[in-house]
């Protein structure tokens, strides 16, 4: 693999930014906190928390088209632990964005019951947008109040000052430069950041960078790095541990099951092989063997363990059968959920 560059961007703005945050903060009720939702680690800015401090907050997960819809999933569970709100969202589609509101209504609820106590029919509630750069403010400012008033590029850096908007008739929104924080202490982190398009292209090493994001890719998805880059015929030959081979016959697709498991594994949910685990066994899952694959029926043994519907052989009469127990534990390499 090849080496990672030490990639650090703090101009001077964001110092200014990070005051004008701070400044403007009792000028609002909540914060809405837009993170990647590709990169929703490397995305948060830990400074925002400081900033922000007790302030009601909505997280909305923006280009979750991108995203892995399981992860992001799992994402919002996580937040939801943290008692914060979360929302998975497009800004370029408007995808997610009806569930903005009343996001803001659930985590202002308390607040909003109060002043109606004290005979505010509609009041206002204020929200200040925050968030790193290019990962799509602006965007969505525009969407939400359905004008391009907020200026929008493909690079980071443009919205230079807090600007306010009307979205509706009772709510405010206050929009912020993007803004990162002083120290990567990560390598990782600013790569991610890199790749995605919050850090200034001029920089960097734009070269490194890409063979990195090769790399990274190969790492994180390799079947469907093998496939878009039409790398099968190399794969099988380098790695024939991997597909369970000691030679490589043309007429025999031996990517088959192996790279379908790598593609369940990477993009759908990955639940338990341990057969005594019946309630985590579900008809449609898919079960995934060493050499063939095959699919959980809703039908069950005296046992409670499922049957399984597969072909195994040409000679094979019935389609659907008890065979898990036969099998064995040691056979059953992957058992999904498609998500």
């Amino acid at each position: 693999m090849s080496e990672m560059q030490t990639i650090q961007w703090f101009p001077g703005h964001m110092t200014k930014t990070k005051r004008q945050i701070q400044s403007s903060l009792k000028l609002v009720d909540a914060v809405a906190e837009i993170i990647d939702a590709r990169i929703p680690v490397s995305s948060r800015n830990p400074d925002l928390a400081k900033l922000v401090q007790n302030k009601p907050r909505v997280i909305l997960l923006n280009k979750c088209d991108m995203a892995n819809q399981t992860a992001t999933k799992m994402w919002i569970d996580y937040f939801k632990k943290q008692n914060l709100v979360a929302i998975p969202v497009d800004c370029k589609s408007s995808r997610g964005l009806d569930k903005f509101a009343p996001a803001v209504n659930t985590v202002m609820s308390h607040k909003i019951a109060r002043l109606k106590e004290k005979g505010m029919v509609n009041p206002t509630i204020r929200i200040m947008i925050v968030g790193i750069p290019n990962v799509g403010k602006s965007s969505f400012i525009n969407k939400m109040v359905k004008k391009n008033r907020a200026k929008v590029e493909d690079r980071p850096g443009v919205t230079r000052g807090n600007q306010w908007y009307t979205i509706a008739k009772n709510l405010e929104m206050l929009d912020t430069p993007g803004v990162l924080w002083p120290k990567f202490d990560d390598k990782t982190v600013g790569e991610h950041l890199a790749f995605t398009g919050a850090v200034k292209d001029q920089i960097l090493d734009i070269e490194l960078l890409a063979v990195r994001l090769l790399d990274f890719i190969k790492e994180l998805k390799p079947a469907d790095f093998i496939t878009r880059f039409k790398l099968e015929n190399e794969d099988i030959h380098n790695n024939r541990e991997k597909y369970n081979i000691e030679t490589v016959d043309k007429n025999i697709d031996f990517r088959r099951v192996r790279n379908l498991d790598i593609y369940f594994r990477n993009n759908h949910i990955v639940l338990t092989t341990d057969l005594s685990q019946i309630k985590e066994w579900q008809g449609v899952d898919i079960i995934v063997f060493k050499d063939h694959i095959g699919i959980i029926s809703d039908k069950r043994n005296k046992k409670g363990i499922p049957l399984l519907i597969h072909h195994a052989n040409p000679l094979q009469v019935n389609y659907e059968e008890d065979v898990l127990e036969l099998y064995g534990q040691d056979y059953i390499i992957g058992h999904y959920r498609i998500s």
